[in-house]
């Protein structure tokens, strides 16, 4: 069997437990990314009790033993969280099926979640999204012997998809990147920083994704007939508003800072794969649109606000008119009355 390591990736929606929670911190570790997203992951991580041997080729001690928690885009509505779970032997193993592979694999996985999250566990709040594996590579059985592909493929992908000649050199390494996992072949000693790296840049690419769908999802939201105009535009503003403001701070097509040549080459392999730019565009030609229905709904309300400016106007001018016309006749009425007392005290004076 290969020196290999694997790891489950798990989208997490619901409340972590308050001991994870509280742990979770800023890091050093990503100091690699522009300073408004590196200020918006807190990270940590909680040692597990692993019983498979480790591999005497690859120190993974700081690795195996641990499941990997990061938060992305901190306090934001748009908050994500990602687990990464070490998989025991992530190889298949001899007289393995890759049904069996598989389901030991998942198996594996999900327990050790149940054995950190305890009664907080709760299978709909996790969602597997990808999957990393790598893999020391023994120069004696290496260049003949395909299983080292397949079982890569298969911890990715649960099929035989993935091909050699789809593998890209970097340094002491090859690497795969298809849009169910990352795969790695390490022809000298593993890097462990590089591996905790690229761990991180294929979750931040995945948490890039699904917020980028929440945005376009989320357009919809504030369109709500069954409420009036002021309303439903004021909704639109607000969500206007929340997604340029993440955009605007967490956002980058870049996000890796472009003197660290090699994670940088990773990740854009990485963002082209998962097709990010496509999504980003969905998400902003969304959000244009929804400019457009704002504009309007603004321009109809300040027609209308002008509409009952003007009614209000006319009431007031009629109610002014009203009031001078009744003002005459009781001037007009007083008068005669003055001219009548007037006759009156004549004609007793005359009498008299």
């Amino acid at each position: 069997m290969a020196d290999s390591l694997g790891y489950h990736i798990y989208h997490f929606r619901g409340k972590l437990p308050e001991q994870i929670n509280e742990q979770l911190h800023n890091s050093k570790d990503v100091a690699f990314l522009k300073k408004p997203l590196r200020e918006s992951i807190q990270i940590t991580s909680v040692k597990i009790d692993v019983n498979a041997e480790t591999s005497e080729k690859i120190d993974i001690a700081m690795l195996e033993n641990n499941i990997i928690f990061r938060r992305f885009f901190t306090g934001s509505v748009l908050e994500q969280t990602y687990i990464a779970v070490p998989v025991d032997n992530a190889f298949i193993m001899k007289d393995e099926t890759a049904v069996d592979f598989q389901q030991r694999i998942v198996k594996n996985s999900n327990q050790k979640l149940m054995d950190v999250f305890g009664v907080n566990y709760a299978k709909e709040n996790f969602t597997l999204v990808s999957s990393f594996i790598i893999v020391l590579k023994d120069d004696k059985v290496f260049s003949d012997n395909k299983s080292y592909y397949e079982s890569i493929s298969q911890f990715i992908t649960h099929s035989y998809k993935i091909k050699s000649e789809q593998y890209s050199s970097i340094d002491n390494y090859q690497i795969v990147v298809d849009y169910e996992g990352v795969g790695i072949i390490f022809s000298s000693t593993v890097d462990l920083e590089r591996v905790h790296c690229l761990i991180f840049v294929l979750m931040l690419a995945k948490a890039y994704l699904a917020t980028l769908e929440e945005i376009s999802l989320g357009t919809v939201e504030p369109l709500d007939s069954s409420q009036n105009y002021h309303k439903e535009a004021e909704a639109i503003e607000h969500t206007l508003d929340t997604y340029n403001r993440f955009l605007i701070r967490y956002y980058y097509h870049n996000p890796i800072m472009v003197d660290v040549n090699k994670t940088f080459y990773v990740y854009e392999m990485i963002k082209d794969v998962l097709k990010l730019r496509d999504q980003y565009n969905e998400s902003k030609e969304q959000i244009r649109i929804l400019s457009e229905v704002s504009n309007t709904k603004n321009r109809q309300i300040l027609d209308m606000r002008n509409i009952e400016q003007q009614e209000e106007k006319q009431n007031e001018r009629k109610f002014l008119e009203e009031i001078t016309k009744n003002v005459n006749k009781l001037s007009t009425v007083g008068f005669g009355i003055i001219i009548v007392e007037l006759v009156l005290i004549l004609l007793l004076l005359m009498f008299k």
